[in-house]
């Protein structure tokens, strides 16, 4: 072979074995990027709730978790639940007062008027635990002088009030008109009102109904907008009410000899109420 034919020849094997270098010879600290689509992550101002994958057909609650950005994207209802039951419980508040020159004179006679309405409850089958002192107290009396145009101190007056759980409704009347003979003419009434032993079932009952009422709308207005319910976003208590009955004055006091004080127990009533946001798919 000729001189100038080898000079050719070298010069692309060098070629050759520089592009091959080129190739192997990448740093393999080098990572390789590629496109996964990941959603970026949530920020912490997000605020976390509960997530229940629904159904269009059939919403139910689930277990996961979202994050849900406080947009007014979405349906947004709100759901009430009422429960209506009879009460189980009384609670009478009821006390004596009375006012005499001295102190010691005014407290004995407030004494003694317990002690017998305490006494009368007692035989009532009204358990101790069942009673509680809400309000003692001992004050000057004073009365205004007309004459004298002054405030003048004439005894001191001495008030003892408690409060009663009575279960016993069918008897209930008789209860009162014995506590109240008890007490004489030191007998005072504040008034009755009415509730349940176990109000806890009975919130459950109210909130589950409040849920439901929710869910309903949100159905509801998906099917007259012709969209599809999402997920739950978010879902909150937003108010109600523990049982309770409005009070009542007890007012026979001169008939207690000849009637019963006719009570009326009339109904309890619980409330709850809920606000719910779904997605719209």
């Amino acid at each position: 072979m000729g001189r100038s034919t080898f000079i050719p020849l070298t010069l692309t094997s060098i070629i050759t074995l520089l592009s091959l270098t080129a190739c192997t010879g990448t740093d393999a600290s080098t990572p390789v990027t590629a496109s996964t689509n990941m959603p970026a992550p949530e920020t912490t101002a997000n605020k976390l709730f509960v997530d229940s994958r629904m159904s269009s057909a059939s919403p139910s609650l689930g277990n996961s978790v979202t994050a849900y950005e406080g947009n007014q994207t979405g349906i947004w209802t709100t759901g009430e639940g009422v429960v209506v039951t009879p009460p189980t419980l009384a609670l009478l508040n009821i006390g004596v007062e009375s006012t005499s020159k001295t102190v010691g004179s005014a407290n004995n006679q407030a004494a003694q008027a317990m002690g017998k309405v305490l006494e009368t409850l007692q035989i009532r089958r009204i358990a101790d635990a069942d009673i509680k002192t809400d309000f003692f107290n001992v004050a000057p009396d004073y009365r205004y002088n007309e004459k004298l145009r002054k405030q003048e101190l004439v005894g001191y007056r001495v008030t003892n009030q408690i409060s009663v759980k009575i279960r016993d409704l069918d008897n209930l009347g008789q209860i009162i008109d014995h506590a109240i003979t008890a007490g004489g003419d030191l007998i005072r009434v504040q008034g009755i009102s009415f509730t349940v032993e176990d109000t806890q079932t009975l919130e459950n009952k109210a909130r589950e109904l409040a849920v439901q009422n929710a869910l309903m709308k949100a159905k509801q207005f998906a099917n007259l907008t012709g969209v599809s319910i999402g997920h739950l976003v978010y879902i909150g208590e937003t108010g109600g009410n523990i049982p309770g009955a409005t009070s009542y004055g007890v007012k026979s006091m001169a008939m207690m000899a000849e009637s019963v004080t006719p009570i009326r127990e009339g109904e309890v009533t619980v409330t709850a109420s809920v606000q719910a946001v779904f997605s719209i798919r």
